[in-house]
């Protein structure tokens, strides 16, 4: 059986637009970050400097709809790509590329969402970004230092309203990070890993 390329994943994959619409969870969230995100024209300029050094970047997005880093991040990714004509998103549900996804390890062996690869439409790949950049993991562990998880589920397996009402709390916390500036750090790393390729 012939490996799914990431090109040929790109080509299968979905819109932004097709994508917020096959949501089936977190899709108020999706839609909210992306309206209160506003590029600024320092990244908006630095970014398309990198991009078109390469002529031409596809951008291929691997996540589920449940993930809260996809809702934070995501939004990112499809401003930059509205912002720059030579650079093109498509998103594919992991889920559907399971194959692919798991030549994308990150350090601890398994594969995280998003995954972001950035490539040539030759298949050469630029760089290769996972979940949540170091800033974002900061803020993370700081919340849940201050506000500990819940036992997560029941003795009957169900999902405990405990655990759900503190999903929603670090949820609500960390999208208000990222529209106070927060989506920045995201945008450097993905600016790092293409001037690592420039």
């Amino acid at each position: 059986m012939t490996e799914t390329s990431p090109v040929d994943a790109f080509q299968d994959g979905l819109i932004f637009e097709e994508y917020v619409a096959s949501m089936k969870t977190l899709k108020r969230h999706m839609l909210e970050q992306y309206a209160a995100l506003r590029l600024s024209e320092v990244i908006k300029t630095e970014f398309t400097d990198l991009i078109e050094k390469h002529a031409q970047v596809l951008t291929l997005v691997m996540t589920e709809d449940y993930c809260p880093d996809s809702v934070l991040n995501l939004p990112i990714v499809a401003r930059l790509a509205e912002a720059i004509p030579s650079m093109t998103l498509r998103i594919i549900y992991r889920s559907d590329y399971l194959d692919l996804a798991n030549r994308y390890p990150a350090a601890d062996g398994y594969n995280h969402i998003p995954t972001v690869i950035f490539m040539t439409p030759q298949g050469q790949e630029l760089g290769v970004w996972r979940e949540r950049s170091a800033a974002a993991r900061e803020f993370l562990a700081n919340f849940e230092t201050k506000t500990p998880q819940p036992p997560k589920t029941s003795a009957g397996g169900e999902t405990t309203l405990a655990f759900k009402k503190w999903a929603k709390k670090r949820l609500d916390a960390q999208k208000e990070a990222y529209r106070n500036g927060l989506w920045k750090e995201t945008a450097k790393e993905f600016m790092t890993l293409l001037k690592n390729k420039s």
